[in-house]
C-alpha cells in the first residue's frame, strides 16, 4: 500500500506541474506571446504521458491488492486526501484549459478581424488606382 500512496502522491505532483504550467502559458497567452505555444503543448502532452504511466502503475498495484478490509482507517483517509486533491487539481486544470482556449478564440478573431480589416482597404485602394470607385460602392452594400 505504500506504493500506491507514493504513485498517487507523485501523480498529484505532475498534476500540479500541469496546472502550473497552464498558468504560466495562459499569463503569456493574455499579454499577446504566442511564441512558446507549441513548446507549451510539447510539454503538456510529456506531462499527460508521465500521468498516463503513472496512472498503469497505480492500477497494476491495485489489482495485486485485492481486499482492502485489511487497510487502516488512517491510510484510508491519507488515500481519501490524495484522491481529493487530484480531483480538484483536475478541475482547476480543466478551468484553465477552457481560459486559455477563450484567448487563443479572442485572438484568433482579432486577426481576422484585422485580416478582413486589410482585404476590404485594399479593396478600396485598388478600385481608387483603377478609378473603379462606382464599382466599390455596389460590393459595400
Amino acid at each position: 500500500m505504500d506504493k500506491i500512496i507514493t504513485l498517487l502522491k507523485e501523480r498529484n505532483k505532475f498534476l500540479a506541474k500541469f496546472s502550473a504550467l497552464n498558468i504560466a502559458e495562459m499569463n503569456r497567452i493574455t499579454n499577446g506571446n504566442f511564441e512558446n505555444i507549441d513548446e507549451f503543448y510539447t510539454t503538456r502532452e510529456g506531462l499527460l504521458e508521465i500521468i498516463k504511466q503513472i496512472e498503469g502503475m497505480i492500477e497494476k498495484r491495485l489489482s495485486f491488492l485485492g481486499d482492502f478490509s485489511n487497510v487502516s482507517v488512517s491510510i484510508k483517509k491519507l488515500v481519501s486526501s490524495l484522491l481529493k486533491e487530484r480531483d480538484e487539481l483536475v478541475g482547476q486544470i480543466l478551468n484553465q484549459d477552457l481560459e486559455i482556449l477563450s484567448c487563443i478564440d479572442q485572438a484568433k478573431n482579432s486577426i481576422i478581424g484585422e485580416l478582413q480589416a486589410l482585404r476590404k482597404n485594399r479593396k478600396v485602394i485598388g478600385s481608387y488606382k483603377t478609378g473603379q470607385r462606382e464599382n466599390l460602392v455596389d460590393e459595400e452594400a
